[in-house]
């Protein structure tokens, strides 16, 4: 057993994730051992602990910390502190920086080109295309595609990376092991096989709503430029965008060929000087005249601007309540993403984006393609094996036939939100187009 990670653990345990400066800590007292072998008097002497911590620290109990320490080895996951070589130099400028990191798979070397894409949950079809455009270009070109894992932008951008077998990190708001998003456990396995999924959180370390702003600190510091390809002025991508612009790292952003309120944040972020996507190669030429550094320079835009979008959001106040979950219970994967409700007439905004707005192109499904059969038909236990319940039940509706959302909707008797999560699944990875007037096809 590793002595000194043991200590980390406790530490982080003890602090928290973010809410300590580890620079002025480690000045008082050089050590986590040193900080368990110090005394209550030390702790309140030091001045850089809440009394919440002192309490904690106090206890000086390694139980917990031996637990997961063992739990993290068992599940094949590699721990990695803050004084180890293997720590990405990438995070050891931050403050608050974790003091242990969590990861299954393997983090690229520190001198590989780095991106990271980020998006709203609620994302339209063109801006998933958008973003899976991007991630299967970058991770093309030799960059390693960093998001959060998350629906709408996230997923996609991993899943571009993928496709393109490329070098995808997943930051994840929750512990690696954490039920969380089962639909996309499959996304994240191929995330470890070629790339990492990395937490600052312990392995079975539920999500909740404040642990998904803190890890964006991540998403940018791990990253040499930051990307917001769609995102409205309440989406949590922006804090990632804040984090970009106090890091001093670039700030891109993907604009929108049409008005709408999913867009709304990355046009304020294009007014302040992010700057503009319209192709991966916008950004890697960016990243090939090492221009990434110095992020802010030619910015008009600043953190507390950023604050300040979010918290005027429009979107924020045109919110519907929804009820908190009662006291002990786990909170559901719908409550903690917590989609917007959508009518197949609310959708049709994003249609006519998509329609308007063709950023990139991306191959059809190499995948798809190595299971057709000669006449170009995929093979019935591949479509079962490649998608979610739902897209495979509309791919099959729309084999030999076109139709519209409402007209799926009344045929497959499916919530309207499963539909359209379904729809963009299937457009983005190929298997179906949609024509002009909101017409849905199967073209595989």
């Amino acid at each position: 057993m590793d002595k000194s990670m043991i200590f980390n653990i406790w530490l982080q345990e003890c602090l928290g994730y973010t809410g300590f400066d580890l620079d002025a800590v480690l000045e008082k007292f050089g050590s986590a051992e040193q900080i368990f072998l110090s005394r209550e008097a030390d702790f309140h002497h030091a001045g850089c602990f809440t009394s919440g911590q002192i309490g904690k620290l106090y206890q000086k109990n390694l139980d917990k910390a031996k637990h997961i320490y063992e739990q993290s080895r068992l599940l094949g996951y590699q721990l990695t502190a803050f004084d180890d070589e293997e720590y990405p130099d990438k995070l050891r400028t931050l403050s608050f920086r974790p003091i242990v990191l969590y990861t299954k798979g393997k983090l690229p070397p520190s001198d590989m080109p780095a991106v990271a894409l980020v998006g709203t949950r609620r994302a339209s079809v063109s801006g998933e295309r958008a973003a899976f455009d991007l991630g299967y270009h970058l991770a093309r070109s030799g960059v390693a595609v960093v998001s959060g894992g998350a629906m709408g932008i996230d997923k996609s951008a991993h899943k571009g990376a993928l496709q393109a077998n490329g070098t995808t990190i997943c930051v994840m708001g929750c512990g690696i092991n954490a039920d969380y998003l089962r639909s996309l456990r499959k996304m994240r396995e191929m995330i470890a096989q070629t790339g990492a999924l990395v937490s600052e959180y312990p392995p079975d370390y539920e999500p909740a709503r404040y642990t998904f702003p803190k890890r964006n600190r991540i998403i940018s510091a791990l990253s040499d430029g930051v990307v917001v390809v769609e995102a409205g002025t309440g989406s949590g991508s922006l804090i990632t965008a804040k984090y970009a612009v106090e890091q001093h790292k670039r700030l891109f952003a993907v604009k929108a060929n049409t008005a709408h309120t999913v867009s709304s944040g990355t046009e304020e972020l294009l007014a302040g000087g992010a700057m503009a996507v319209s192709t991966y190669m916008d950004v890697l030429n960016v990243m090939q005249n090492r221009q990434m550094q110095g992020g802010r320079e030619g910015m008009s835009i600043t953190p507390e601007i950023i604050d300040d979008l979010r918290k005027n959001s429009p979107e924020k106040h045109q919110k519907k309540s929804v009820s908190a979950p009662k006291r002990g219970r786990r909170k559901t994967e719908r409550e903690i993403t917590a989609p917007e409700k959508h009518t197949a007439r609310a959708s049709a905004p994003a249609v006519a984006e998509k329609r308007q707005m063709k950023p990139l192109s991306a191959p059809t499904s190499p995948a798809a393609a190595e299971n057709a059969d000669i006449g170009g038909k995929i093979s019935d236990e591949f479509l079962k094996k490649e998608l979610t319940e739902q897209a495979y039940a509309v791919y099959h509706t729309l084999t030999g036939d076109s139709m519209m959302a409402d007209e799926l909707k009344l045929r497959l008797h499916i919530d309207i939100n499963e539909l359209l999560n379904a729809l963009a699944e299937l457009v983005v990875e190929g298997y179906v187009e949609e024509l002009p007037g909101g017409v849905y096809r199967a073209v595989l």
